[in-house]
This record gives C-alpha cells, sequence and structure tokens, in this order.
C-alpha cells in the first residue's frame, strides 16, 4: 500500500516538473529539447504539442495579416486602423504574403500617404523586398506617389536598394519624371554613380541623358556625378547623348569637362560618334573644347575620312571651314574609294557628292580665310536654371 502511494505521489511530482517546464518554455521561448532528456518518455509529446502550437499561432498570424493586406488593397480604412490596434500588430506588421508582399508594400502601391505614415509609426520596415526585388519605395515612386515616397526617404528607406530589374529608386524616379523625388533621393545620399548590372551598368546620369531629362542632369553634374564612368558598352554619358542626337546635352556635358578622348567597346569616341550622326554642332563644341581631330580607329584612317565615308556635308563643311591640314591627292584617294551605288539615282547622289568634294577642296586651298571660323559660344545656363525652377514648383520635369 505504501508504495502504491509513493509512486503517485512520484507521478503527480513528474507531472507538475513537466508542466512548470512547458510554461517556462512558452514564456521564455526556451527549446523544449534542450531542457528534457532524449530519453524522457515525455519529449516527443512535448515536441508534438509545442509544433501544434506554433502550426497554428502561425496560421492565426497569417490569416491576419492577410486581413490588413486585404483592407489595405481595398481601402478599408476601418479595417486598417482595426488592425492597427490589434494587440497582435507586432507580429504581422511585417509579414510577407506569397509574393513577398508586406502591408506597407501594399500601402505604398496602393494608399495614401496616412496609411504609409501609420505603417511605419507602427514599426513597419521600408526596407523589406518582394518577390520581384521591390521596396516599399519602389511601389511608391513607380506610382508617383510623391508624398509616400518623401515619408519614406525621411524614415530610413534605403535609396540603393536594387530591384530584379536593376533598378533603384533613383532610376525609377527618373524614369517617371519626378524631379521632386529625385532631389529628395539625392538629399538623402543615394549614390550618383551606382551602376546597376541589369540596365547595361548604366548610372542616374547616363539614365537621364536616354530620358532627355535636361534639369536632372544639370542636377547630376552640379552634386558631383561621376561624368566619365562607362557602361558595359564603353559608353560614357556624352557618348549616350551623341548617340541619341541630343546637341543641347551633349554641349552641356562637353562644357562641363567630360572627356572626350574616351572609346567604347568598337573603339568609337566622342567626335566619331558626332560624325556618325552627322552632327555639325556637336562636331564644333567637340574641336572648341580640344577634341583629337588626328584620331584614328580601325575602321577608317581619319575623322575626315570618316565623315566622307558618312557622306555628311554638314560636318564636312565644319571641317574645310576650320582648314583641317587637307592634302588635295590623299582626298582624292578616298573619294575614289566611295563605292558605287546600286540604281541610277542613288549612283547620281553619289556622283553629286564627289563633285562637292573636289570644289570644297578646291575652294579650301585657293581661298580659305580663318575669319569663318565658327565663333566660340559661351554655355547658355538660363534654360537650364528655367528648367530647374519650374521643376522645383511642378514637382515634374516635363520632357522638351
Amino acid at each position: 500500500m505504501l508504495k502504491k502511494i509513493v509512486s503517485i505521489i512520484k507521478n503527480i511530482a513528474l507531472l507538475l516538473l513537466v508542466s512548470s517546464t512547458l510554461l517556462l518554455a512558452s514564456e521564455q521561448r526556451i527549446s523544449i529539447s534542450n531542457l528534457c532528456s532524449p530519453s524522457s518518455p515525455m519529449l516527443p509529446m512535448i515536441i508534438e504539442g509545442n509544433a501544434h502550437e506554433e502550426t497554428e499561432n502561425s496560421i492565426e498570424m497569417k490569416e491576419l495579416s492577410k486581413k490588413l493586406l486585404n483592407s489595405i488593397e481595398y481601402g478599408d480604412f476601418f479595417g486598417i486602423y482595426a488592425m492597427l490596434a490589434s494587440p497582435q500588430l507586432n507580429n504581422i506588421i511585417n509579414l510577407q504574403d506569397e509574393s513577398g508582399r508586406t502591408a506597407l508594400i501594399s500601402a505604398a502601391k496602393n494608399s495614401g500617404v496616412d496609411t504609409v505614415t501609420a505603417l511605419i509609426k507602427y514599426g513597419a520596415n521600408p526596407n523589406v523586398q518582394d518577390e520581384g526585388g521591390y521596396t516599399a519605395l519602389h511601389y511608391a515612386i513607380e506610382e508617383n506617389n510623391s508624398e509616400a515616397a518623401i515619408i519614406l526617404i525621411q524614415n530610413n528607406a534605403d535609396p540603393d536598394l536594387i530591384n530584379y530589374a536593376g533598378q533603384t529608386a533613383l532610376l525609377l524616379a527618373i524614369e517617371q519624371n519626378n524631379y521632386t523625388i529625385v532631389t529628395a533621393l539625392i538629399d538623402s545620399g543615394a549614390d550618383l554613380n551606382l551602376q546597376t548590372g541589369a540596365d547595361y551598368e548604366q548610372t542616374p546620369l547616363m539614365c537621364a541623358v536616354l530620358c532627355n531629362r535636361y534639369a536632372m542632369v544639370n542636377t547630376f553634374i552640379e552634386r558631383g556625378a561621376k561624368l566619365n564612368l562607362q557602361d558595359d558598352e564603353g559608353y560614357t554619358a556624352l557618348i549616350h547623348a551623341i548617340r541619341i542626337n541630343d546637341s543641347k546635352m551633349a554641349i552641356a556635358l562637353i562644357e562641363s569637362k567630360a572627356d572626350l578622348k574616351l572609346q567604347d567597346t568598337n573603339d568609337a569616341n566622342a567626335l566619331s560618334c558626332a560624325i556618325e550622326v552627322k552632327n555639325a554642332e556637336i562636331v564644333i563644341a567637340l574641336m572648341e573644347n580640344g577634341a583629337n581631330l588626328t584620331y584614328q580607329n580601325y575602321h577608317f584612317k581619319t575623322t575626315f575620312h570618316f565623315a566622307i565615308r558618312r557622306k555628311s556635308k554638314d560636318v564636312l563643311d565644319v571641317f574645310f571651314e576650320y582648314d583641317l591640314d587637307i592634302q588635295e591627292e590623299n582626298i582624292e584617294n578616298i573619294i575614289d574609294e566611295i563605292p558605287t551605288a546600286y540604281g541610277q539615282e542613288a549612283q547620281l547622289q553619289i556622283d553629286e557628292f564627289k563633285q562637292y568634294l573636289r570644289t570644297k577642296i578646291e575652294t579650301n586651298i585657293q581661298d580659305f580665310s580663318p575669319a569663318i571660323k565658327p565663333a566660340k559660344r559661351k554655355r547658355d545656363d538660363q534654360p537650364f536654371e528655367k528648367e530647374k525652377k519650374r521643376c522645383l514648383e511642378n514637382g515634374k520635369e516635363e520632357a522638351e
């Protein structure tokens, strides 16, 4: 009888020990497996019970998070603020759904600045990235939600996070033509020289050039962006400006002391690119700022030779006016190299071009006067200043 009583007391003590262990583990988040001996018959039961409890909690948190996301997506403000008052808010505010969205990402994409502000106040992380690498800041900019973007920037959103399309917040702001956000990002320390792999290693300055954002380009130059970085094709911002035949942009970069000698992966420099697009205005600006006129590459003998091959009369007129060291017999050889065209009309154009060259050579040798050289222009900063003022007032730059 006494042995039975002792056995019952031992069992009761064991149950009390297990109960207190479970309570301690629940309160202090201590692993049950570390508290129980591997040989204990209670261990499998304890682990199974804890796993079941964690699964139920996880499901509950996901359901609450989904409810918050749906309230944000459908603009249910009562639902949003009810969830913000939930005692479980800390457990769900940064949970991600199957596509990686958090409440803040959804708010930046679908809601106004009030919801974004409230979520940040309650601890939402602005730097969580969804399955596409987008953050809340990416979405706010993409949706042109400037107020939300500014709030995120002011609350430590990382401006240099890159989505899987290779875009930073700054690149998106340039593409969206949002001057207000661009300046806010620069003020917050966004890297002006960050080159992203998915976008041909282009910098924000290159992106602004390609998007014709004149005021942004001027701002980048003023704020110290490096002018001579090259993308994976060897293009600088200047070469990009020339390739899209944008005289205003190219001249601004030339007069800001961009390197005129850098070559792309095809061995072309700024001058040869200007000849390629037949832009005499850019050619003049390059010549006035020290471009190497004797430059050669494997495609052509000299810049003059290349201008002839491109049949660019405007550029050739500039070269004749600048009295390049042109020898008549060498030019005649180059003229003879111009290939015969197919078709009578095309061949007539070739013959007329050859006659134009011979006439120009004769005139240049006999009657050239230095007085006809184009006068060196001074850069007109007024258009840039006017654009910047308008952009600051409107928050958006209008592409010309």
